[in-house]
């Protein structure tokens, strides 16, 4: 297993530490930590994820908690807020170790893992039918089965 932090903990990490941020503002992070790959992964897989398994919400901020950032009280903004009642925030203002995690943030952790094996599946296998048509011409109709498969096992 690498020595970098998962995607998952990272955000918690983020959140706990500096508290609600919206998604441009977590965006800002992504080169500090490589594990949250691009912003387009952090916002479509690991947040949706995240937020599905109820580890975080997003809501519009309160005119209050506004005022208290600097913005504007007319502005509307939306800001991801750690569940405290599933994740102790203050275990993980300090990137914690392995043993220190949560299951919850470890299940978050090995379907990720999972949505990007089968997601370079897939896409090897878009190479593989390329590669095939090329060859001679049409494609089998294994590989469309099994293309068929990969995408279902994705969405």
């Amino acid at each position: 297993m690498s020595n970098q932090p998962s995607a998952a903990r990272v955000v918690i990490h983020l959140l706990s530490k500096f508290g609600p941020q919206t998604t441009q503002q977590l965006h800002k992070h992504v080169i500090q930590f490589p594990t949250l790959g691009s912003t387009t992964y952090l916002k479509r897989k690991v947040l949706v994820h995240m937020s599905g398994q109820g580890l975080i919400t997003k809501r519009k901020a309160s005119k209050e908690e506004l005022s208290e950032k600097g913005y504007p009280p007319a502005t509307l903004m939306w800001f991801w807020y750690l569940n405290q009642k599933k994740i102790d925030g203050e275990k993980y203002k300090n990137m914690p170790g392995e043993d220190e995690v949560d299951e919850a943030v470890k299940q978050v952790d090995k379907d990720l893992t999972k949505l990007m094996k089968t997601k370079l599946e897939a896409k090897e296998m878009d190479y593989r039918i390329r590669d095939e048509k090329r060859s001679n011409g049409k494609f089998s109709k294994r590989f469309f089965e099994d293309k068929r498969q990969l995408r279902s096992d994705i969405d």
